[in-house]
């Protein structure tokens, strides 16, 4: 029973999940923002193809993230690079019309690293989309256990070693690739959000009232 009411929340692969509707709401609420057409360059920093395909805006999206370009992005027709989102120096200032990035920013590391990610996509961007979990959201979303981001840290580690349902679990990683994942997660709060992004709108995206994440964007 446990697992089916996460897998409701949660499975983004599942259209009618929580994850995956609010994903989607958040995608035409960007593109309706932003107002992106088709003619727009994008840059799309630690997503895939799945956000894209069918948007009508496929053509111009640039791939960028740590590890080696997934085969389906490549089919796809997408340029993919491999590359930093902290350091976007292969990039000039304001190349691309568009950056976007979803759930991404709080896994680059300690607050430093988010200062680089951030002063990096609105460097190279005439608009931008940057969306983030809320730390103070009471299931965290990588590991879906009750405010496990508020666990000392020799808790952390147990739960995200023993807790069947977290995504990583799911996705049948190691115990050292878990840990590893753990160490770099840094869920970001609503003032920290402000400072990273100080000329943006910050939006909050709520869930039964409650906030669940943030998005900070300008156009």
């Amino acid at each position: 029973m446990l697992s089916k009411l996460v897998n409701k929340f949660s499975n983004n692969r599942d259209g009618s999940s929580v994850s995956s509707s609010m994903r989607e709401r958040r995608f035409h609420l960007f593109v309706h923002t932003l107002d992106v057409t088709p003619d727009h360059s994008i840059l799309d920093l630690g997503g895939d193809s799945a956000t894209w395909l069918g948007s009508g805006l496929e053509q111009n999206v640039t791939l960028l993230n740590v590890t080696n370009p997934k085969q389906r992005d490549l089919d796809a027709g997408f340029t993919c690079i491999k590359g930093d989102a902290c350091d976007l120096s292969l990039f000039a200032n304001q190349q691309f019309d568009v950056v976007y990035s979803n759930s991404v920013i709080e896994h680059v590391g300690d607050f430093d690293r988010q200062k680089q990610f951030a002063a990096e996509a609105v460097r190279v961007s005439k608009k931008y989309w940057i969306q983030t979990p809320n730390r103070f959201f009471p299931v965290e979303p990588h590991f879906l256990f009750p405010f496990f981001q508020h666990l000392p840290s020799s808790l952390q580690k147990l739960v995200a070693l023993k807790w069947p349902y977290s995504h990583l679990k799911k996705w049948n990683q190691s115990d050292e690739a878990i840990l590893d994942e753990l160490s770099r997660i840094r869920l970001i709060t609503h003032i920290e959000m402000k400072t990273l992004f100080p000329d943006a709108h910050i939006m909050r995206e709520k869930f039964y009232g409650l906030t669940k994440s943030f998005v900070a964007w300008k156009s």
